[in-house]
């Protein structure tokens, strides 16, 4: 179990990693903050993140119990992928469904000829 536990938590490192060098820059552009305004916002949630699991270490050891608190932690990060998987393909559908709309597409599904 802590071999999937090390696993999720080196992509999700390598993930924002990736991420971080890309957003100061489209902060400045889509937002037109400045370069400082645009780094301090992300650096709040980064310096949480890595702060939030000495938390939920304690309140694991000293209340809940390490497994019991493994198994709660992992159905919330399960729930909350769960929640922001429906509501991108919710939106995505929604996106797609007026788009088709605005310039008359069909979107009907129909058999494939053979």
């Amino acid at each position: 179990m802590i071999v999937l536990i090390a696993g999720n938590e080196a992509l999700a490192k390598m993930a924002s990693t990736g991420l971080m060098p890309n957003m100061p820059s489209y902060l400045m552009g889509s937002y037109n903050l400045h370069f400082a305004t645009a780094n301090q916002i992300l650096l709040i949630p980064t310096a949480a993140s890595n702060f939030t699991p000495l938390i939920g270490a304690f309140i694991a050891d000293s209340y809940v119990g390490r497994f019991l608190g493994v198994g709660i932690g992992s159905f919330i990060s399960c729930m909350v992928i769960l929640y922001i998987h429906f509501l991108f393909t919710s939106i995505f559908h929604c996106t797609v469904f007026f788009l088709s709309f605005d310039l008359n597409i069909d979107m009907t599904l129909k058999p494939a000829s053979v």
